[in-house]
Order: C-alpha cells, then structure tokens, then sequence
C-alpha cells in the first residue's frame, strides 16, 4: 500500500512510496524542474558490520559492487555511460549504511520536437508584435495540432497575455537515465565480483587509508575508537587498507578467502528488505514506478531483515591481539614497526579490560597531538540511542540542548569564553549516532590564553549546564517552541536542489525514518505546517514536546561521566625519542618554547599507541578535583584557587550566563511581493525555459560539482568511486560594443576607486546584445530575464566629494524583482571596489575575520532565523558584503553591517587603549589578537595540507602574477597591529566605488532605499564610542605597534595576468612535500590552451575535452593500473581580469606508491594514446557527448540563490554576457570531431605545438634524490641535446628554453625571477580612459 510522504505545504514536487514485491522500499519523487534526473540507494549495512577479522569489508564490497555485473561485465560500463551522458556518479560507506547513487542528463528537448518548433515561431512572432500590443494570433502558423496538455505556455508583454499549447511526445521517454538505471540495477542483484579486480581495489581503499591519514580529523576519529570499549561497534576500523583486506587474511592458518567472505558480507546484508531506493526525475510517477520495477525487480530478498547472527550491531569481543599478531608475521601494514605492534596489542588489551568504564560513565581525560596547529577542547558523554525513542515528528532531546548549549550569542557560554578572550568558538551536538551508541560533544576552539585555561573553559560549559537544568519548564518550552516554530518556517519555505544531491538524501532517510517522513523528519517538529493527506485520511496532530525525557537527557552531561580530549601540538611522548612522523626539527624547537604553555605533568602524556595509524595519545583518569571543580564543588587553596593533584587553578570566570532572549530576527511577514498573475507568468515562463533548454541537465549547482569532486568524508564515512573533477568556472568573454559609441569601454579594475567609474554607456550593453541574439539565446533572455541596471539619483542634494555630480551616487545598481520561486527570501550582494585589497590580502584577510569575529554573538540570532551575512575577499576587484535569507529584514541587515565596516577601523583604535590579554571586554582590539592568531596559526597549517593542493598552488604561483607565498603572508600577518589595520581600513575606504545586485523578493523602492542607505554609511564620518587620537593613526600609517613595519611583497596590483608558455616547451618544476608525515606525492600536467574568450569555439571544445577524457583517464590511471586514489582531468585557468586570464587542461594524481616522474610518464601515455580512440569516435558516440556538454550549460537555476550567483558573476567581473551559457552550448553543438581531434593533438600529442607544464610533489614515500624514472631521464637527454645543438637554454633561476623539446627544470622558490622572464597574457591589458 502506498504510504503519504509529508511534505511542505509549497513543495510542488509529486511524491509516491511503495515496495516492491521483493521488499525493497521505493519512493519516487516527480521534479518537472530538473532535467538531470537522478537515482540512489542505501543498503543498511556499514562498517560496524564488518566481522573482526576483516576490518574494512563492507567498504571492499562497496567498491566491489561497482565493477559489472551478470549483464554488464565491463569494469568501466557503469562509468563511461555516466560519462558519456553527463552526468556523475559516486558511492559512499559509513558506519551505518553504504550508498550508491548516479545522476544523467537526458534529452527531453530532442523528445519534445513539436514545442521546440513552436517556441521558436512563437518567439519571432512576439518579438515583432509586442511593440505594437496586439494580441498574437499564429495558430495557422503551427504545423502541429493544438491541445491543452502536456505542453502549456504563458508570457505577459505590458498588458498582453500570449498562451499556446501543443501536443508532443511522451514526457516519461528518458533513455538515458532508463539506460542508466538498468546498469545500477544489476550491481545489487547479480554483481560479478571478479577476482581479477580484487588486488586493484585492494590498492585503491589502501591509497584511500593514505590520503585520509594526514587528516587530523580522521586521527581524532581513530583515537576516539581507541578508547572507546571493543565491544562496541563504533571502536571497528571502517576505512580497511592492504594490511586488513590482503596482507593478514594471507597470513592465517588457513588462509582467509577474502573474496569468499565479501560474497558472504554481500548475500547477508544486500537483501531487497535491507534497501532503499529513491529517484527524482521529470517524468510521471507511473513511469518512474515502471523502470524501478523492471530495474529491481530481480534483487535477492531474504526471509527476514536481520537474522541473529547477521545483526549488523551485534556486540561481542574483538580479538585484537590475534589480529594484529597476524599483521605483524605479515607485512606491518600499520605503519610502524613490530615491536611496537606488540606492545599497542598488549596495551590495547591491559585498556580494554577497563574500558567499560567509558560506557558506564567513568570520566577520562584524553590528550591528542594533531599535526596542525589546534587547540580545541572537545567534551563527550554517552547518551541515550534517542532515534527510536519517539516519533519521526517529534523533537529529539539532542535538539533543545543543541540550540541552548551551541548558542553563540549574550549569555550563552560561547560569549563568556569569546569575552574573556579563550575561545573563537563553540559548537554542540550529537557526535556519534549509531543503533547500538550514541554520543553528545560540546566542542570549544580555543585561543593560547584558553589552551592555558581549558579547566575554567571546561567549567563555564559545566555552569551553563547546570544553568539549563535549573531553568523552569515553562521557561525551556518556550525556547523549544521558537526552535519549533524556525524549523517549520525554514521547512516551508525550503527551495528545492540538485535531483543527485536529493536522491542521495531521500535515500538514506527513508532506510532511517521510513518513506512517511523521509523528507520532514529531524526538520519538521509539528505536522501543522506539513501537506494534507489524501481525502479521507487523518492528518498527524501536532507532536507534544517529552520534557521529562529531555531533562533525563541531560542529566547525563555531568562531570562524572565526561571524557575530556584536549588536542594540543605541543604533547610529547614520555620517555620517547622517536620524533613524530612530519614533525621538523624547527617545529620541535618551536613547541619547545611553548612547553611552558603545559604543566609538566602533561608533557609527557602520550603513553598509548592507536593501532590502526600508530598514533600517540593519552588516556587517563579524569582528575578527581578536576572532575568536583566541574561540578562546582572545589576544595579552595588559601589564595583562592582550586588544587586540582598539585595544580592549582585560576578563580572560576565571573562570567554572566543566562538563556537567549526572544530572537527579534524571526520574521513576522512571508509576503510574496509579486503579483498572482506575476507569479504564474513566471511558472509558466520557467517550464518553457526547461523544455526549451534542450538536453536537460546542466550548469553543475554546487551540490553536482560536490558530487563529482572527492567527496570529503564524515566522521565515519569514506567515500568512493567519484571521478574527481573541480568546478569549471566560466570563461571570461570581452565585453561587446557599446551601442553607439564605436568603441569598447571596458572598465578596468585600477579604475574602479575613481569617483563615477561605473557611470559610462559601458554598462547598458544587455540591451544591445539583447536585441542581437537569435534561437535559444533569444529565448532564454524572454524566460529568463536578467536583472536590469537602476538609474539612481540622490534624495539628498550633494554627491560624494569629487563625484560625477550633485544628485548622484556613486553606485552602479543591478535589480530583479523574483517571481519564480515564490519564497519570501532575497539575496543583496554588494562589490566595495578598491585596488587596496588585492594589493594587500593580508590585511583584507584580517579585517573580514574581525568583522565576523566582533559581530559574532550580535548576529547569531540572525543566523538561527533564517538572515545569513558574509564579507570576504574578491580578488581582484575588492570586496563583498552580502546578505541573504528571508527578506523583510535584510535591507536593515546590510545597512548595519555597512555603517559596522565603515566604524572598524576608528573603533579599533579606540578600544586598543583598553584591550587586555588577561580577559575582559577589550572591545575591537581584543578581537584583533584571536583573528590575527587564526589566520597565523591557518598560515601555518597549509605545509601540512596534501600533496596535490600543494601541486595546484605551486602551478598557480608560476602561471599568474599576482600571487604571494604563503610564507609572506605569515610574515605579514605576525608583523600587523591594529594600527596597521585600521591604517589599511582608511586607505580602503577612502576611495570606493560600489556595485550591487538586489535580487528576490524585495521592491524597487527597496533596492534604491538600500543603496541610499549603503551610500550615506560609508561616505558618512565615522562615529565611534570615541574618536581615536590623531597622533596613534599617524603611528599607525607609519607601521607602528608591536609588530613594527609591516613589510609586503611587491604586488601586480588589481589584476593578475596568466603567464603565456612557448609554444612547443616543457617546463617542470620538482619539490619535496613540506610536510614529512605525508606519504603521498603529487602529480599535475597542464597544457595551456590560451585566451578562450578570445575564441568561443576553442572554449566549446576544451570544456568538451574535458568531459570526454575524465573517465578513461580516471579508468586507466585510477582503476586499472592503480596509480593512487585521487585521479582527476578538468580545465584549469590561470589569472583574472579581463583578457588577462589563460585556461589549460590538467590532470592531476594523488599517489602512494608510485613516484611523481612515472606517474607523469604513464599519464603522458595514457592521453597520446586516447588521440586514437577520440578520432576514431563513432558518431552516434560524438553527438551524444556534444549533447551531454550543452546540457551542463543549459540547466536553468532551481533557487532563488543560484539564478542570483549566475547574475552577479556578471555583474561584479563587468562581463554583462547574459546568454554566456547559451552561446557556449550552441557553439558545442556545431562542432564536428576532427576539429576537436585537431584541437585536442596540437593541445596534448604534438610536441612542436603542445605547451605543458608539470609539477612533481615528492611525499615521504618516494624521496627526491631517488633513481630518475624514464621519463626524467628521457627529459634531460632532451635538454642535453638540445644544448648541444645550440638552442641554449637560460637557467638563470630555472631559465627559459630555446628548443621545443628541451624540458626544462625550475626551481620552486625562483618563480618570481622565472615569471618576470616569460611574456604574459594579454601583451597590452585594455584599460578604461580616465
């Protein structure tokens, strides 16, 4: 029987659940607005399955499961038809489940031929009529007949309504995904398994185990699996690796059959009871019930879900010892060396003995040394397993408490610590939720000065606690009946997202909630909001809140029952002198002068080794006297601290804590400003523009673009199979002629501070190339109309000083007023242009950060209620403040937050007079030191971050201009003060030029009201509480304070041009990891392509390449010939600005277990040899690959914020290019093969013409001086030759080449005496005249 889904009342999507009669669980979700139609499914089984023996099994059968089936034996079928069609696939386990889903463009407009040729009719027709407002009457223009459905188009010019109808194909003919589905079938009811492909996957999840090991989060999470009791699911190792899946089952007598235990793991758990499946697609749901049908029909079914003996959390003894007794007679797999295995084995053992005390409440203290720089202080208890405790519809305990004990503003215990100058943040929640455990952690980032005082951190969260329990039960259901009534707001008024990112969600929570609330649960918290049943059922009543459960909760966070982990870098090992894995000797040295920061107690408190990583940690009792000072019972010493086992503590903070007030940023009006009528043109408008938009699919939303990176995995999930690939941004196209003025105009960034620079005919362009465009692009400017500019004219009389003129602002204004997503919400985006932040994004980086960290706790409220605010860095024009959420309060938003950037800097100044280290209100200035500490501390970590980011920024510092070296910016950030800071906000805001996009649900009057307001707060004088001395700004522009001069590197200015490389060169640039704990080594290839602005088609064919060549290269490095876990193709583009940026495509591998040079060398075969196949192409194959590359560009925005970003990308580079995408798509589907082949061999084969630049990142693995790889040695052959043949190279710093063939090699530090060598693009930069 079918089950009623509750849904919101403003979700229009159609929604049906059913089993099948297997027993797997469907539910079907019909989206007419997406045309990428997308399917998962979630197995409830995971990691904590897995038996003792094999750790990591379930993750093994997860990649497994993707490598063909009885019907598709091809390792690579699945893969290269989601490839080939535009779309992404991925799959993902974690402790509970594992989960699969795909997402495929299909090709609805190819379907839909008869309203095709009718919308085009329809648009010349209207565009010839509308000026004289004559009712369009072309019926005997069409040749198709005319019927009221499925087809239905509604457009409004001034006073006239045009409507026509046609009848079309049926809109359930989906190949592609029907295609798509019919392979993902088969892996869940007869997969292959062959065990050809065992070792490779083998070497792919133990790639994985290398990646995630340099991660402190992933160390953490096996520190707290150390500790916690083996009986315990959550204690298993969920990632698995060689050592796990091939080196100890080897071992055993008899051999474990590895293969025979996964097909056991797979009949056992990957039953059709044990399954969900969700898909979102356009077509009907009786189709879509049609294809699950046929697609699962065949899935296994067992006679129960679970049996006893197969209970994935079944809880029983986990013979470590013999485990890792046969890792070490193995091949230690471990990561460290055989004795040490066996002394973790018996320490684990001597621990596990105790470690029920974990979950009988015992506290424990446990210390872990991260490999960045972080301080934090994590409090855990066990709670109750609240998932089944009460209905889907109610509000789990976990909720309340989370709110109250996570809130960030007056009151709360993050604004006693931020006050006193401990803590820059704070976060509450569940930690682990798991059937069998669950977790509660309140977390705390701290400062130096709390990293010295975590005891008093530890007790401010203690007392506001016991605050929480002391509250009265009207007084706590009052705050759970705002938390229930801003989630059923947010839950109404919900937009609707990627049809892969919704499957893969839907999926996963019908398998936990069931079908009936998979899509309110956890965020609906009384069903009266919640959509009617059908007629004649009985609708939920509200669900009444468990108080009583509740305070039972939290009567559980006591002092008694807390495991405390303190993260600290400076922990040493006792009686140890093995340094740690990465560590630098100056690191030591460093850390060793922040000993003192530690008692000596706790120096040497890493006394027990993880199993799994070989990590360092500590675990001991938690202090009894820690634990009564928690409580709020201390024993006193005679000066008034508490001794705590021979520590004394400081007095308790005299902070402040009370429960938040009413939030005064919920809104009390969801209006919709556009009419009804406004409305359904719109709607009618919108399903036009997808029909029209032929392919479907398209401009990857942010949640697609996720799904085809690496996904980054959770505490406790991995996730695999992703053909990495990072976002494309669009290319930058100059802007067209100026109607009537002859010329181009462009407007370029140094000029942006001269007072009315965005005055200039330069910015009414739309109209003119509106009038110019023709077919799809013509259309989509009808459906899709982009904001229009503002013609603003002061209220006031007088504009800025040395302004275009009285009554004028200095802003150049961009406004849509929405009518088509229907929700009260507006997004106002607003560019303050200044060359002074790209020339300085040291003190840009600061003065963001301050201004959130000053206004942290004032707008958390805001937050909670829907309102969002950001100001960040945008190089190179400035910056941007933006504020987004629900309308009616967000003008005044982004007035407050410009008069609070305009007084940051005199305020800062003033307050530094009284800012104290020693805690207190310091005002600005005490905010000063936590940020400049973070982003020092930030600087710090990034020689600590993986081998192929450092890879891309080494590519990025040679191949752009601009760029500094992230020891320079250390430098100067150690060197600010906030003298130099507020020395840089007055340089930065004395000469500003504003541009902005006010999109949504907001008026013209609002708009203009807003920017009146904007203008009048920053060109007002500042008025801080009270005015700084003149004498301390001076100082201040003169570099004074603590850190004296702030010196900076020389800077390009407000652009950065990519560097042009020889046609027919090589260059190579090779480096060691800086961090030793990093066993992976990198490898980038780039091949510069050039100016693609400058050449529409050439763009067309390079994101075309792109698409085409991910796959076989993600196949054939990454699966077949195991190079490393992360192996990606995509475009990559160099510089900013207009006509100064280059674009190239790059591969790029992550690799343990093969050297860069190889890597390099394999990958280099791997492309000449796909010359071959592309030529070759049949040219169905060709078409359907073109088809799939227009549909990634043509997909129109499904909320109000990505049609906005669309805009604004437009706006705030200048580019006005309306129908970029459109164009980009029409130019796709003109190419023909040969020229993409040519293109795609002078790019990559030809070495007269290719341009490739390399970049080699040696991890500890593979050292640098090892025996060059053929490739290498190949290299210098052809530099020797080249010499000898008189096409000398200059090596001055890494030098220039002067033969084709000549690789030649650079020195990483000399990329600024490199750079200054090479021409650049474009040779002359188009500037503005004054």
């Amino acid at each position: 029987m079918a089950t009623t889904v509750i849904k919101a009342s403003t979700d229009k999507r159609e929604y049906e659940s059913f089993v099948l009669e297997n027993g797997l669980t469907v539910l079907l979700v019909r989206d007419v607005t997406t045309k990428k139609p997308a399917a998962a499914l979630a197995v409830g089984v995971g990691a904590a399955s897995d038996p003792p023996e094999l750790p990591g099994l379930a993750h093994f059968t997860e990649h497994m499961s993707m490598q063909g089936s009885d019907l598709f034996p091809g390792d690579n079928t699945y893969k290269k038809y989601i490839a080939d069609h535009g779309g992404a696939s991925n799959a993902t386990t974690n402790m509970e489940h594992t989960w699969y889903r795909f997402t495929v463009a299909d090709q609805d407009a190819e379907n839909q031929p008869n309203f095709k040729g009718a919308l085009e009719i329809f648009v010349d027709h209207t565009n010839r009529k509308k000026k004289e407002k004559e009712v369009v009457s072309f019926t005997m223009c069409l040749p198709y007949p005319l019927f009221e459905k499925p087809c239905d188009f509604v457009f409004c010019f001034a006073a006239c309504r045009y409507r026509f109808t046609v009848a079309d194909q049926d809109a359930e003919n989906q190949p592609n995904f029907k295609g798509a589905l019919e392979i993902f079938g088969r892996f869940f009811a007869a997969p292959l398994f062959n065990p050809d492909f065992i070792a490779r996957e083998v070497l792919a999840i133990d790639a994985e185990d290398a990646k995630n090991r340099t991660s402190d989060d992933r160390r953490l999470l096996q520190v707290l699996k150390a500790v916690t009791s083996p009986g315990c699911s959550f204690a298993k190792f969920s990632t698995g690796n060689a050592g796990t899946l091939r080196d100890a089952p080897a071992a055993r007598e008899p051999p474990l059959e590895v293969h025979t235990a996964m097909r056991a793991f797979h009949a056992r758990h990957y039953v059709a009871p044990n399954m969900s499946l969700a898909m979102v697609s356009p077509a009907p749901l009786a189709a879509l019930k049609r294809a699950a049908q046929q697609a699962f029909k065949d899935v296994p079914r067992a006679q129960s879900k679970q049996n006893e003996e197969g209970a994935p959390f079944k809880k029983g003894p986990f013979d470590q010892k013999g485990f890792f007794d046969l890792l070490q007679g193995a091949s230690g797999q471990m990561g460290r060396r055989g004795g040490e295995a066996t002394e973790a084995t018996e320490a684990r053992e001597e621990k596990g003995a105790k470690q029920a005390e974990w979950v009988a409440g015992t506290p424990r203290l446990v210390s872990f040394k991260p490999l960045r720089e972080l301080r934090r202080l994590a409090l855990l208890w066990e709670v109750p397993v609240t998932r089944e405790a009460s209905g889907a519809l109610a509000g789990q305990p976990e909720d309340l408490w989370a709110h109250l004990l996570g809130g960030e503003g007056p009151g709360s215990a993050f604004a006693a610590l931020q006050d006193s100058g401990w803590a820059t943040g704070l976060s509450a929640g569940p930690r682990v939720d798991q059937p069998d455990v669950a977790v509660f952690q309140v977390r705390i980032d701290l400062t130096e000065e709390g990293e010295r005082r975590w005891r008093e951190c530890g007790l401010v969260v203690f007392a506001y606690i016991r605050l929480l329990a002391a509250a009265s039960d009207d007084g706590l259901l009052r705050h759970w009946a705002q938390v229930s009534a801003i989630a059923e707001m947010k839950f109404e008024n919900d937009e609707p997202g990627s049809a892969l990112g919704y499957a893969n969600e839907l999926c996963r929570r019908t398998l936990l909630f069931g079908p009936e609330h998979a899509v309110s649960a956890g965020r609906l918290f009384s069903s009266s909001s919640a959509s009617p049943p059908p007629e004649g059922g009985r609708k939920e009543g509200p669900q009444e809140f468990d108080l009583a459960g509740a305070r039972s909760f939290l009567g559980h966070l006591t002092s008694g029952k807390v495991v405390a982990v303190r993260t600290n870098t400076a922990f040493t090992r006792a009686e140890c002198d093995e340094k740690d894995p990465g560590e630098k000797d100056a690191d030591r040295e460093e850390k060793g002068e922040r000993k003192h920061e530690l008692d000596t107690e706790e120096r040497h408190e890493l006394d027990k080794q993880e199993p799994w990583y070989g990590l360092w940690y500590g675990d001991r009792p938690l202090p009894p006297d820690l634990a009564d000072y928690w409580a709020g019972k201390p024993r006193h010493t005679t000066d008034g601290g508490v001794a705590n086992g021979g520590v004394v503590i400081g007095p308790p903070s005299r902070a402040t804590l009370s429960l938040p007030e009413p939030n005064r940023y919920v809104p009390d009006d969801l209006s919709l400003l556009a009419t009804a009528a406004e409305r359904a043109a719109a709607a009618a408008a919108r399903n036009a523009l997808f029909a029209i938009k032929g392919g479907g699919g398209g401009g990857e939303g942010p949640e697609e673009q996720e799904e085809e990176q690496e996904e980054v995995e959770g505490d406790y999930g991995c996730s695999c199979g992703a053909v990495a690939a990072p976002s494309v941004p669009p290319p930058s196209v100059p802007p067209p002629l100026v109607a009537g003025e002859g010329r181009a105009c462009a407007v370029h960034p140094g000029s942006l501070a001269s007072p009315g620079a965005f005055a200039s005919g330069a910015f009414r362009r739309a109209a003119a190339k509106k009038a110019e465009r023709k077919g799809l692009a013509a259309a989509a400017l009808e459906l899709m109309p982009p904001p229009r500019r503002l013609d603003l004219t002061s209220t006031t009389p007088g504009g800025p000083p040395g302004g275009p003129g009285e009554g004028s602002l200095w802003w150049d204004l961009w406004y849509k007023l929405d009518a088509t997503y229907e929700r009260p919400k507006a997004q106002l985006t607003v560019l303050l242009a200044s060359p002074q932040a790209h020339a300085d994004p040291v003190h840009t980086a600061l003065l963001c950060r301050l201004m959130s960290k000053a206004l942290q706790q004032r707008l958390y409220a805001a937050s909670i209620a829907g309102l969002n605010w950001s100001l960040s860095p945008a190089p190179p024009q400035g910056l941007v403040l933006s504020v987004r959420g629900f309308s009616q309060r967000a003008p005044l938003l982004l007035e407050a937050l410009t008069k609070e950037l305009r007084d940051l800097g005199p305020n800062l100044l003033e307050s530094q007079g009284f800012c104290s280290k020693e805690g207190g209100q310091g005002g600005v200035a005490a905010h000063f030191e936590t940020v400049q500490e973070q982003l020092v501390r930030n600087y710090k970590n990034w020689s600590l971050e993986r081998a192929d980011s450092h890879a891309a920024f080494a590519a990025r510092l040679f191949l752009a201009t601009g760029r500094w070296e992230v020891s320079e910016k250390l430098d100067a950030a150690q060197r600010a003060s906030p003298a130099s800071l507020a020395h840089f906000h007055e340089k930065l805001l004395s000469k500003v030029a504003l541009r902005g996009l006010v999109h949504g649900n907001l008026s013209q009057a609002d708009a203009e009201r807003t920017a009146q307001a904007v203008h009048d707060a920053l060109h007002a004088k500042a008025t801080p509480a009270a005015q700084a001395p003149k004498a301390e700004a001076a100082e201040g522009a003169r570099g004074g304070g603590r850190g004296g001069a702030c010196l900076l590197p020389v800077s390009s200015g407000a652009e950065s041009r990519a560097v042009s490389l020889p046609v027919g060169s090589v260059h190579r640039v090779v480096f060691a990891a800086p961090s030793k704990a990093e066993a992976n080594s990198a490898m980038l290839l780039v091949f510069q392509a050039g100016q693609l602005e400058t050449d529409p088609k050439k763009g067309a064919i390079l994101r075309l390449l792109a698409q085409m060549v991910r796959e076989p290269c993600f196949t054939t490095l990454r699966t077949r010939e195991s190079l490393g876990y992360v192996v990606s193709a995509f475009i990559l583009s160099f510089g900013s600005g207009k006509g100064a940026s280059a674009s190239s495509l790059a591969v790029s591998v992550l690799s343990k277990t093969t050297p860069p040079s190889e890597v390099e060398e394999r990958a280099l075969n791997f492309l000449r040899s796909w010359a071959a196949e592309l030529r070759g192409l049949e040219p169905e194959v060709f078409e359907a690959a073109k088809r799939a590359a227009a549909a990634k560009l043509l997909e129109p925005p499904k909320r109000l914020a990505e049609e906005a970003g669309q805009w604004w990308g437009e706006v705030v580079h200048d580019d006005l290019d309306w129908t970029r995408y459109e164009d980009l798509a029409s130019a796709t589907l003109e190419l023909e093969l040969a020229e993409v082949a040519d293109l795609y061999e002078a790019l990559v084969v030809d070495p007269a013409k290719a341009r490739r630049f390399a970049v080699h990142v040696h991890g500890n693995a593979h050292p640098i001086d090892a025996k060059p790889s053929t490739a290498e040695a190949t290299a210098e052959a052809d530099t020797a030759e080249a010499s000898a043949a008189g096409s000398a190279v200059e090596s001055a710093e890494g030098g220039r080449e002067g033969a084709d063939n000549g690789a030649v090699a650079l020195e990483r530090d000399a990329w600024r005496a490199w750079q200054s060598s090479m021409p650049l693009f474009p040779a002359e930069v188009e500037r503005a005249r004054p």
